[in-house]
Parts: structure tokens; C-alpha cells; sequence
């Protein structure tokens, strides 16, 4: 039926059988059937033409030149239709289903994507998200069974509260090859849409499998200057979710978050760099905000993995807040010269951070603030915080305060530490430092208050 639709709307005329002929075909809308299809004349033929008149079923060597049939026109009309049903779906695969069902990315230029950032591209994207699933909103569906990537090309898109959706990740062409640009006026570049905190709600309302990869996001390219921020937009917003990873990521100059994480449990963020981001506003605006659900009595953020984080020169570098635990950083670079605001780890039981290279040019403000949490929430003070060969240097013009800690619960534990131009290491209570060297160090680079255990670290000119 779609056939002969397509004959009839093309305008073709039928004039017989080939077998009946001879034929005169007059014009090249003129067709003749033959062993049960339909053939026009070339366009290289020269009209009229006339068949050769022959009775039986057997095309001459001659007539069979001057024809093609019509089937591989409808045939290219219907594979190249997005109908449902059409293009791709026509295509079968030898392991069961069509060419369709075997496609897992959906480009966004395709749904009218802006690459040239002067154009906001949220709906085009929002287009493409809904062609690669029909979830309404970014809550996990069991049975869904939709696993797809939404692709954006070579260049900058401007988008604003673009929805994750479960088992849907976006990807770039890489972090210079791909940039994400704040729409103003939105609250993060990407969002979480309808997810809810299961201990408040008692649902499980939550995303799943989702994430982003290979792209930058910020308002101007890497070292590009005088580009402002857009006020108030942030990063990545994950809220309420379970098993995202992101992967090969630059988040350059947000006024919010870079990343805001919200009860997020056993993800993965692997070479995510996050530069200048993060305002004063409240300590939940820095570089990289880790937390918990709505309520005080909600978990917090859980089973987190960060690989080879970098977090430069943000307002505050990040905060691990409150009920938050099992949280590890791997080979983390945080550093900081422009801003002497301290990064807050807050009411968390135990969160590590193996090798890290630190860099603070603070003498009277401590790169990390881990003091005792007071009133309605004191039993949720630090219970466990280790930092594993740490490499501390500080400029030698401007020697750096580290850390200042105070717990009831849990000792602040400082492993190995390489200390170069530090003036205080360490200032509070309840502490415990094995090993180490501190080389150009003070003149205050230990400061104890009470509960504290120094061994084997060796100081030279401290």
C-alpha cells in the first residue's frame, strides 16, 4: 500500500504490460510493468521510445538498457523517510531486529543544534533526549530497557537546565573540541529533573546509569579572556541519583557549582578538572559541592570515586558536607593563590584522599577546615578523615596554613606528608601524623591543642 501511495503521489502513468508491446513511453513520468514491477526510463534515454514488441517474458538485451525500476526509487525514498517504520527500521539485522534498534546515539545537530553558540541549542537537545527515550523525567523506570548517548559535535552549544535522563549519557568530541555554554538565566548548564530523597519521601525515585563525557563547560575556552560569567548558572547538578560517571571533563569560569553532587551514591568521576568556579554566596557554591538529601535526618552522599581530580583557583575549592561518607580522591591536584576561603569537610565518616598535591598560598587561613559541628547535628561530627602522602607546597614568597581540625567522634590521620614552604601543617585536636618530611617549614608548622600523636617525621631548616 505505501507503494503504490508513493506511484500514485509521484505522478506516474502506467501504460502497460511489457509483454503486450510494443510500448511508446512519451514521457519520463511514463512507466511499464514488467515480471511484477514497475520501470521508468533512464534518464539518459531519449524519448519517445518504443520497446521492441517482443511476446514472451524475456527482456531484449536492448530494452533492459533503457529501464530501472521504480521499486529502488520508492526504496530510497522510504529509507531515507524518519517515518515510523521507515529509514533505519527497514534495515534487518542478522542477530534479530532492524538497524534502528541496534543505533545508540542520537546527534544533536540534527534536531536543530546551534554549534556556533550565538543560539540557545536547550530545545534542540531536549528534542534529542526525547527521541532517545520516553521517560518523562530523569527518575529510573524498571523494564525500561532504553540505553543511549545524546552526541554533541565539533563546537560550542548554549544550553540551560538540560534534564539527565536514567540510562542516557551525553557525550562531546572532546574537552577543546566540545563546549557547553551557560544559558543566562538558568541554574546549571545540566540538571536533574523529578528525582526526590527516598528517606524523606519513601520512594525510590531516583536516576540511574546516567553521565557525561569528553566536553567543556563554561563560558569561554581555556586562558580565552574578558568573557564575564553568567550570575548564579552552575556546572552539573546530580541530585538523588545512583551509578553516574563522568569522565574527561572541563568545567571553566561557572558563578554556581562546577559540580553539585546531592545524596549521588556509587559514581565514578574520572579526569574531571574544574577551574574559577563557585561563588561566596553560601559554602554549598564551591568547585565541587558534595552532600546530602533534603532533610537533616537524610544520607548523605555515598561511595564516591575520584580519579585524578584537579580543582583550581575557585572561591572555595570544595566542600564534603555533612553525613556524606566513603568519599575517595585519588592523585587529586587542588591548588589555590587567589582566594583564601577554606574548603569545608563537614559531619562525614570517612573520606580519603590518596596522594594529593596540595597548594595554598595562605598563611592564616586553612586550605581545609574540619572543625567540630555544633547544636542539633553534633553527633554527626567528623568521624574519620585520612590524608595519604599528601605533597604540600606553598609559593616560597607566601608560606601556606593547611589544615585545622576538631572532632569528638574521629581523628583527622595524616600519613606521609611532604611538606615544602608550609608555615602551619596542622593546628587543633584529635590528630594523628605518621612519618613524613617537612623541609622550609614554620615557624608554627605543628600546632596541637589536645589527643594528638606525632611519630618518625623528619624536619630540616623547620
Amino acid at each position: 500500500s505505501r507503494f503504490t501511495t508513493f506511484i500514485q503521489s509521484s505522478g506516474y502513468e502506467v501504460v502497460g504490460d511489457y509483454e503486450n508491446g510494443p510500448l511508446t513511453i512519451t514521457e519520463y513520468n511514463q512507466l511499464i510493468r514488467y515480471d511484477s514491477e514497475l520501470w521508468k526510463l533512464t534518464a539518459a534515454t531519449d524519448i519517445p521510445f518504443t520497446t521492441s514488441g517482443i511476446t514472451d517474458e524475456t527482456w531484449t538485451a536492448t530494452d533492459s538498457a533503457h529501464f530501472v525500476s521504480v521499486g529502488d526509487a520508492a526504496l530510497r525514498q522510504n529509507l531515507g523517510s524518519s517515518e515510523e517504520g521507515m529509514g533505519a527500521s527497514l534495515s534487518a539485522l542478522r542477530q534479530g531486529g532492524s538497524v534502528q534498534n541496534g543505533l545508540v546515539c542520537i546527534y544533536v545537530d540534527g534536531f536543530g543544534a546551534d554549534p556556533s553558540g550565538e543560539t540557545d541549542s536547550t530545545s534542540a537537545v531536549i528534542s534529542a533526549l526525547k527521541a532517545a527515550t520516553g521517560l518523562l523525567n530523569s527518575c529510573f523506570v524498571q523494564g525500561h530497557g532504553v540505553y543511549a548517548e545524546v552526541v554533541f559535535g565539533n563546537g560550542v552549544y548554549m544550553t540551560g537546565n538540560v534534564p539527565f535522563y536514567s540510562c542516557v549519557k551525553f557525550a562531546g568530541q572532546g574537552k577543546q573540541a566540545t563546549r557547553i555554554k551557560p544559558k543566562p538565566g538558568a541554574s546549571f548548564c545540566f540538571d536533574t529533573i523529578g528525582t526526590s530523597d527516598y528517606y524523606s519521601d519513601g520512594i525510590a525515585a531516583r536516576l540511574m546509569f546516567s553521565g557525561i563525557r569528553n566536553m567543556t563547560i563554561g563560558p569561554k575556552e581555556y586562558q580565552e579572556s574578558d568573557i564575564s560569567k553568567e550570575s548564579g548558572v552552575g556546572g552539573i547538578r546530580v541530585r538523588y541519583a545512583s551509578y553516574f560517571t563522568l569522565d574527561d571533563v572541563f568545567i571553566n569560569q561557572m558563578d554556581g557549582s562546577g559540580v553539585f553532587l546531592q545524596q549521588c551514591w556509587d559514581s565514578d568521576f574520572t579526569n574531571l578538572q574544574i577551574m574559577e568556579c563557585g561563588n561566596l554566596n553560601d559554602d554549598t557554591q564551591a568547585g565541587l559541592y558534595i552532600g546530602r538529601g533534603s532533610t537533616i535526618s537524610s544520607d548523605g552522599s555515598n561511595a564516591l570515586r575520584f580519579r585524578g581530580l584537579h580543582i583550581e583557583n575557585c572561591p572555595r575549592l570544595m566542600t564534603v558536607d555533612r553525613s556524606s561518607r566513603h568519599i575517595f580522591f585519588d592523585s587529586p591536584k587542588l591548588e589555590c593563590v587567589e582566594y583564601a576561603n577554606s574548603s569545608i569537610i563537614r559531619g562525614v565518616n570517612d573520606v580519603t584522599f590518596n596522594s594529593p598535591e596540595l597548594t595554598w598560598a595562605f598563611p592564616d587561613t586553612a586550605m581545609f577546615s574540619a572543625v567540630e559541628v555544633t547544636g542539633s547535628e553534633a553527633a554527626t561530627a567528623n568521624k574519620g578523615v585520612v590524608f595519604n602522602s599528601p605533597k604540600l607546597y606553598s609559593p616560597s614568597a607566601s608560606y601556606g596554613k593547611y589544615f585545622e581540625y576538631a572532632s569528638s567522634k574521629g581523628r583527622l590521620v595524616i600519613n606521609s606528608p611532604v611538606c615544602n614552604y608550609v608555615k602551619n601543617l596542622i593546628t587543633g585536636r584529635n590528630l594523628q601524623i605518621n612519618g613524613g618530611t617537612a623541609q622550609n617549614c614554620g615557624p608554627d608548622f605543628i600546632r596541637l591543642v589536645s589527643d594528638a600523636d606525632v611519630t618518625r617525621m623528619t624536619m630540616t631548616d623547620t
